[in-house]
């Protein structure tokens, strides 16, 4: 049996968050939610399935999915000014600058939008996507969060997922 639209779909959003160089500084893209602790584990981004509705599509047998999944940042923010924007610093290793960036939690949104939005169908796995909402949470400082919900439309043959 083959992998559903979902899956396929599913496996290349993470496929791309994991690989996509502007997203280096995260350090693990988990499939579904977990209790992470440990500050080593920050950054990190979480995908959860939202919805899967099903509607018969125009044109002879196919059926339209729209897929929400929620792409989910989350960040431990140690300097209070610079929680939502992050910054740039420059410091000595091994005798040379090295420039390094700390990024806050709107960095955070910003760059999985444009790292998904480089491919308007996701390398061909999808019709299109839109970012539907994202929302910013402060749950106990340092802790920091954001949730982006992607709708993803999907055009089957039939009933075939």
């Amino acid at each position: 049996m083959s992998d559903s639209r979902e899956k396929i779909v599913w496996n290349e959003i993470k496929t791309i968050l994991s690989a996509d160089t502007d997203l280096s500084y995260i350090k693990k893209v988990n499939e579904g939610w977990r209790d992470l602790t440990a500050d080593e584990n920050f950054p990190c981004l979480y995908m959860e399935p939202v919805a899967s509705p099903e509607e018969p599509y125009s044109t002879g047998n196919r059926v339209k999915i729209n897929f929400d999944l929620q792409i989910i940042g989350e960040m431990f923010a140690y300097d209070f000014d610079h929680q939502i924007y992050g910054y740039t610093y420059t410091e000595t290793v091994d005798g040379a600058p090295v420039t390094r960036t700390v990024k806050g939690i709107m960095d955070i949104a910003n760059d999985i939008k444009s790292v998904l939005s480089k491919t308007m169908n996701l390398n061909g796995k999808c019709q299109s996507f839109t970012f539907t909402d994202t929302k910013y949470s402060l749950n106990e400082f340092p802790f920091r969060q954001v949730a982006i919900t992607m709708k993803i439309l999907l055009i089957t043959a039939g009933a075939a997922r």
